[in-house]
């Protein structure tokens, strides 16, 4: 296989398959209309696990050692930045929506017994507030605003700026080995990182079908443009900057880190921490711990 052929194979696979992965989960909730609620939340922690990982152990490292000796000391910096970033910019649009948005306000529970506490109910001899009996439990009832599409636009860029990198990265080589070695490699992890994507974007009611497959066929092609790109510059090594892809990199990664110590895991936790049952909370970490599992053995080993 020539060179050239490699590289359009490659950007074929990555496309099609990463689209296809992506789509599943939209597909897999539409033809079933009674799939438990605990599995789709459990779906969502595996997910976040595996961007948890993708962030920390797969983007961090490269990050460093793509910045060479003198500049690896900003790796983390750089990760920082980015999370900094889309937090600017998740309360910046919050302050032009709240006045249009409200949240539903949820009765907090008596975590001791069965029965609903009212607001007004004595504890103590004394009355007792909303926010005092949400201070018992050590996590917030109200569930992050689902109506915010900063969390889940800012995903999709960053995976999205992240597909193209890697797509570049495999445009540049200069061999059929490397290529499709590379091809493998990348293909290993998208396709987990892609259908978590699409479960995220199908737990989302206000996105439409087209909008979910327009989101999904971005990320699912961004890796063959990136092979497109890079293979036009492969002669070209001066074209980008050296630092200018680590940099992007390392934003990408602390925006991913933030959709998921921010976004995804406080609203699956808060949404069944309002029940009585015990066991969602431990199928939440088992999940997510899974999801963490499954891409740290993608990575080191794959």
């Amino acid at each position: 296989m020539e060179l050239i052929e490699a590289k359009i194979t490659a950007m074929i696979v990555l496309g099609l398959s990463s689209l296809i992965i992506g789509l599943l989960p939209a597909l897999f909730t539409r033809l079933t209309t009674r799939i438990p609620k605990l599995f789709l939340s459990c779906l969502l922690c595996f997910g976040a696990g595996v961007l948890l990982s993708t962030s920390l152990l797969h983007l961090l490292p490269e990050i460093r050692e793509d910045l060479g000796a003198e500049n690896e000391k900003y790796a983390e910096l750089i990760l920082c930045c980015g999370f900094f970033i889309l937090y600017f910019v998740d309360e910046f649009v919050n302050i032009f929506t709240k006045t249009h948005h409200h949240h539903h306000q949820v009765q907090p529970q008596n975590y001791g017994s069965t029965s609903e506490v009212n607001e007004n109910t004595p504890l103590n001899g004394r009355q007792v507030e909303n926010e005092d009996i949400s201070q018992l439990c050590h996590i917030g009832h109200e569930e992050p605003c689902s109506n915010n599409f900063t969390g889940i636009f800012s995903l999709l860029l960053a995976l999205t700026i992240h597909a193209v990198l890697e797509g570049l990265a495999v445009g540049l080589e200069n061999s059929t080995e490397q290529v499709l070695m590379m091809l493998a490699a990348v293909a290993s992890h998208k396709l987990v990182v892609g259908f978590c994507l699409g479960a995220e974007l199908s737990s989302v009611r206000q996105i439409s079908p087209c909008q979910y497959f327009i989101a999904i066929g971005l990320f699912a092609f961004g890796s063959s443009l990136g092979i497109g790109i890079g293979t036009k510059i492969a002669n070209l090594p001066q074209v980008l900057p050296p630092l200018l892809m680590p940099i992007l990199q390392g934003l990408a990664g602390g925006t991913l880190l933030y959709v998921t110590v921010i976004e995804v895991l406080p609203r699956e936790r808060a949404q069944w921490h309002k029940t009585h049952l015990r066991s969602p909370g431990i199928l939440q970490l088992l999940s997510t711990l899974m999801g963490f599992t499954v891409m740290t053995v993608l990575i080191f080993y794959v």
